[in-house]
């Protein structure tokens, strides 16, 4: 007994110490416990107890407490987010096994104090005005409310003012009358199949959002489980990424024709347009845009219902994004069954982003739009913040054109760097991930001088650690463990054993890790130990 208690002491420290685990609700379990016992009073009505019991000291070294706390109530998925409710957590199952053990014969009680507890979960997680549990109670208008990730509450989004530079496909919309092909399709009564057959033979993949999936095999999947809802992804939590928002604001009618045409073909009646808190403006644009189609198409029963969601970053992940629709935890799910097979409220869902249902009407009205390749929308963060046309495939330097750029940042937080020798490499994900890269969120970031890069990648490592849900141990202790190198590499050379170490982390995430946060959050270090490391100065 007393090797055991010693022996979880130490290991509880470490754990507390240097792993990356819930502490609130352990520390105040292990603080409850002897208090409760020694408040209790000692009387005969105590049952089935050594006289130990009733020492707090001897109770909490003798009896399973320390275990519960340092293995059960460091969950990050069984434990509220709020540190608040994570002490109010760890209080609650200290009391509740204390009385169980003192006042009661059943085995195990302290498992049924921890189960009871996880009822009140929900409870423990909202505060008035910080969090908003339901979605149906977050559906309003304004920033007004913030979710807690396993690490941090979300901030809101600087907006910057942003500009189309070459957009031609977008401003030759704005010559049509509004809906211009969801009217043909209807007064033509175009066949559904031949439809997305079109869309299909145009290659357009709905990795617009990072995973570049093709559209047509999407919704192929979910036709064949009779899809109920069609969730339109405008989250766009990347820091440097604003396509999604340069389309809502500039094209509202547009996106709203593209997935009213997307739930024409698929026969969904139901669509969740979901908007990034910070994105206000949109916000009102698109509820415009409804109202311009409910009166244009009296005869069309789409229900639209636009929802603000908080500006976190795992909320991009289409899982994660059903689960808070649903009013749970924002978290990715296990895969499959994939959200074509059972999604939002456990009904087959279609997902796409807002740029991949933007391409939508464009493709329709001009079929060879994309022939000699796809178009991708991109946000380039130079001189001049802009959005831009881009035909995959382009050179990098073809994209950037200054010859002062040094090095870029390629695909968002999630994405890499790359120094001026690489940019004659094409802009497609096949060249991209010859270099360890991909287009991502497709940003692309310039710098001048090579010694702003591992700030710049310090400061994309510390985004991913805090965007963490922190439910998977990959991703919840790898992000930590790459966040605590890169500061070290700040101020010291790493020796080779330190590198070896950190690539090894880095490739248990990207095999392991639950979601596309874990596995491309290495990404970012690894491309500046591979092309920088050596050049700080």
């Amino acid at each position: 007994g007393e090797t055991s208690a010693f022996l979880l002491i130490i290991v509880g420290f470490l754990m507390l110490k240097y792993v990356v685990i819930k502490r609130e609700a352990a520390i105040s379990m292990i603080l409850t416990v002897p208090v409760v016992v020694f408040l209790v009073p000692d009387t005969p009505e105590i049952v089935g107890h050594a006289p130990w019991v009733s020492d707090p000291f001897l109770y909490l070294i003798g009896g399973p407490s320390l275990l519960m706390a340092f293995f059960f109530l460091t969950s990050p998925s069984a434990t509220p987010n709020t540190k608040i409710g994570g002490l109010l957590f760890g209080v609650g199952v200290g009391i509740l096994s204390v009385l169980g053990k003192m006042y009661t014969t059943i085995a195990g009680v302290e498992m049924y104090s921890i189960l009871i507890m996880n009822f009140l979960v929900p409870v423990l997680d909202y505060r008035k005005g910080v969090f908003q549990f339901k979605q149906e109670k977050a559906a309003v208008q304004g920033n007004n409310y913030s979710v807690t990730s396993f690490y941090a509450t979300n901030t809101t989004k600087p907006i910057i003012d942003i500009v189309g530079i070459n957009v031609p496909s977008f401003e030759a919309y704005d010559e049509l009358p509004k809906f211009t092909e969801f009217r043909k399709i209807l007064s033509e009564n175009q066949d559904k199949a031949t439809l997305l057959q079109k869309i299909t033979a145009s290659e357009l993949r709905c990795g617009c959002g990072g995973a570049f999936m093709p559209v047509g095999k999407k919704w192929e999947l979910a036709i064949a489980n009779t899809p109920k809802y069609l969730v339109v992804n405008g989250c766009e939590g990347e820091p440097f990424t604003f396509k999604d928002y340069f389309l809502m604001k500039n094209y509202p009618h547009l996106l709203l024709e593209g997935i009213a045409i997307s739930a024409w073909i698929l026969d969904i009646k139901e669509v969740y347009i979901v908007i990034n808190s910070a994105y206000d403006v949109c916000y009102d644009k698109i509820n415009r845009a409804i109202d311009d189609f409910n009166k244009t198409f009296k005869d069309i029963k789409i229900s639209f219902h636009v929802q603000y969601v908080p500006d976190l970053y795992i909320l991009g992940e289409e899982t994660a994004l059903l689960n808070y629709l649903e009013g749970i935890r924002g978290e990715p799910r296990l895969k499959p069954p994939y959200p074509p097979e059972k999604g939002l409220f456990g009904q087959p869902t279609v997902i796409n982003n807002v740029e991949t249902l933007s391409w939508i009407a464009l493709l329709l009205n001009k079929p060879d739009l994309f022939k000699e390749g796809q178009i991708k929308l991109i946000t380039l963060l130079d001189d001049v913040a802009s959005i831009q046309e881009v035909r995959l495939g382009t050179t990098i330097e073809n994209i950037i054109k200054d010859k002062n750029i040094t090095a870029i940042e390629i695909g968002g937080v999630s994405g890499g760097f790359l120094p001026a020798d690489y940019f004659h490499t094409r802009y497609e994900n096949k060249e991209l991930s010859k270099l360890g890269l991909n287009i991502g969120s497709a940003s692309i970031r310039t710098f001048t001088k090579q010694s702003e890069v591992l700030e710049a990648v310090a400061n994309s490592v510390k985004f991913l650690q805090q965007a963490s849900c922190g439910r998977c141990v990959p991703c919840r202790v790898g992000t930590q463990a790459l966040d605590q190198f890169v500061n070290k590499q700040l101020i010291t050379d790493i020796d080779k054993k330190a590198l070896e170490w950190i690539s090894e982390v880095s490739h248990t995430m990207q095999q392991t890790s639950t979601c596309g946060l874990g596995k491309t959050a290495p990404t970012a270090l690894l491309s500046y130990l591979k092309y920088f490391e050596g050049n700080k100065e």
